[in-house]
């Protein structure tokens, strides 16, 4: 309950604004502490009184003394006073005054009284900070806040202004069914092709006589070659082997890249079976009396293992060496394809259709291997550059081809099938990574 002083009773002048001695009432006077009466004067003379109301039920009043160092308590107002001279409101931070009902209130809300609905205000109590008031216990205050309505979408007050959009996860599998069938469809055109360069090389006269050119003039460039060089053109097959098997199984250790090792491995496999069995069993060259043998050797084994060993290392290799490693790998196996070429033991589209078959197989292990692990970083080192040496040779090889049937040039048989076979070689493997490249940018 609030107590006021006498002096700041904000009624204590109305006793001269009335003359009339009808409306105003002495009221009680107040007991005062002995002591006190030593100034002079009655009790009537100390003891002012004004009316605040006129008399009736559900009428309230105040009075005051005129002495300054008393102070009474101030009454209750009524909710539904008619004169509406204390129109107290309940303050957040204090609690509400007490107020009574006087005995003609209908309970209506008065004029000044606010019936709108707002929302309920939760109270934030913080403990140590006490405002005082009754009903509250020491060391609590009740703080009431608006409540803020926060935007669809945006994060809430305390968790940053700003909602930032989930960081994008690499999924665990870069698969779908569009890749799936892109890939199948992309090993099948490269079957195709080899079969077709197959188709040209053994059943065509063409094909068989620019072939059989190619071969004669090898043997010739390899008879004007310094003896001690034969051994090791033989030799060049079998070193290119060695040198990426190392090179893969590097890359196995230094990045724990044992999957796509493993991978690569039953795919190389696949690779040289099927180039033993399409030479033994299914391709037959047609008997044209053109070559000086009538045992087919297409395709070439030694190129196929060359190649399968680059596959294998490309495959391994992690993103960022994979286009460095498939283009020198290209170049590696085209030198040993020239080299069967130079020791007379393959014709030039025997190992173009070698090479083919790798990149073939090279695709369907790339299948395999998105099933098994993540996707990786796309680095695009050498890519473009493998893919316009690659066109521009193949070009040119069969700008060669063209110009024999109407010209004879000496070496141009041995350049053509040369380009040829660095060109496919190049194609190949471009395919090889772009087959291991992933169809979503996670990065």
């Amino acid at each position: 309950m609030t107590y006021i002083p006498a002096e700041n009773d904000p009624h204590q002048n109305r006793r001269s604004g009335s003359g009339s001695s009808a409306e105003e009432t002495p009221t009680e006077a107040i007991t005062t502490p002995p002591g006190t009466r030593g100034n002079g004067g009655s009790s009537a003379s100390r003891a002012d009184s004004v009316q605040d109301h006129q008399s009736g039920p559900g009428t309230e009043s105040i009075s005051a003394s005129s002495d300054p160092t008393v102070t009474r308590p101030m009454p209750s107002v009524s909710g539904a006073s008619s004169s509406g001279r204390y129109q107290l409101s309940a303050d957040p931070e204090t609690t509400a005054l007490e107020t009574t009902t006087g005995p003609g209130d209908s309970g209506a809300p008065a004029p000044w009284q606010d019936t709108r609905q707002h929302p309920v205000q939760q109270p934030l109590q913080q403990p140590g900070d006490y405002r005082g008031g009754p009903g509250q216990q020491h060391g609590q205050s009740q703080q009431f806040r608006q409540p803020q309505q926060q935007p669809v979408g945006q994060a809430p007050a305390g968790y940053g202004a700003t909602a930032h959009p989930a960081a994008a996860r690499t999924p665990a599998r870069d698969l779908s069914f569009g890749i799936v069938m892109g890939l199948l469809l992309r090993a099948v055109l490269l079957f195709a092709a080899a079969g077709s360069l197959a188709f040209y090389a053994l059943r065509t006269v063409g094909g068989q006589w620019a072939d059989e050119l190619a071969l004669q003039e090898g043997d010739q460039a390899l008879n004007q070659l310094p003896t001690a060089w034969v051994p090791w053109i033989d030799l060049v097959p079998v070193l290119v082997c060695v040198l990426w098997g190392a090179v893969a199984l590097l890359f196995a250790v230094g990045s724990r890249r044992w999957v796509p090792l493993l991978v690569g491995v039953v795919s190389g496999l696949g690779a040289v079976v099927s180039v033993q069995l399409l030479k033994r069993e299914f391709l037959v060259k047609a008997p044209y009396g053109i070559h000086e043998t009538t045992m087919n050797s297409l395709p070439s084994g030694h190129t196929a293992a060359a190649a399968t060993a680059a596959m294998i290392a490309v495959m391994t290799a992690p993103a960022r060496w994979r286009g460095a490693v498939a283009f020198f790998g290209a170049l590696t196996t085209a030198a040993a394809g020239i080299s069967t070429v130079l020791n007379g033991w393959h014709r030039p589209m025997d190992a173009m259709v070698s090479v083919l078959v790798v990149a073939c197989w090279a695709v369907v292990g790339a299948l395999l291997l998105r099933c098994l692990i993540r996707p990786e970083r796309y680095t695009s080192n050498l890519s473009v550059t493998t893919l316009v040496l690659g066109i521009l040779l193949v070009l040119a090889a069969a700008g060669g081809l063209a110009a024999m049937q109407t010209v004879t040039i000496t070496g141009l048989p041995l350049a053509a099938g040369a380009a040829g076979i660095v060109g496919f070689s190049l194609l190949a493997a471009h395919q090889t990574v772009r087959a291991l490249r992933p169809h979503q940018q996670f990065v």
